[in-house]
């Protein structure tokens, strides 16, 4: 999985050296995470600090419209740290 993982680094690097549309980049980007993770869902998120908002400006993994394209950051935050055995 190691291997594949800076495979996937390296293929990151060729697209942005290819001077792709930037959103074309950011897909890719998070279809490459999900497969070098080993996830089925990633998304990009952009931070908007002025609303306290996180907006997604790519993804994989949700059906259309399965994820909010404005979040709250506040939200965001609370959820990744709720759960007690996520705290190292």
């Amino acid at each position: 999985m190691r291997i594949r993982q800076q495979e996937i680094l390296a293929e990151l690097g060729v697209l942005a050296l290819q001077a792709r549309p930037f959103l074309e980049l950011l897909n890719e980007t998070s279809r490459l995470t999900a497969e070098g993770m080993e996830a089925e869902f990633c998304k990009v998120l952009e931070s908007l600090p002025a609303q306290n908002r996180l907006l997604v400006r790519a993804g994989v993994g949700w059906h259309e419209g399965g994820h909010r394209a404005l979040e709250n950051l506040d939200a965001v935050l609370l959820k990744g740290t709720a759960a007690p055995d996520r705290v190292a």
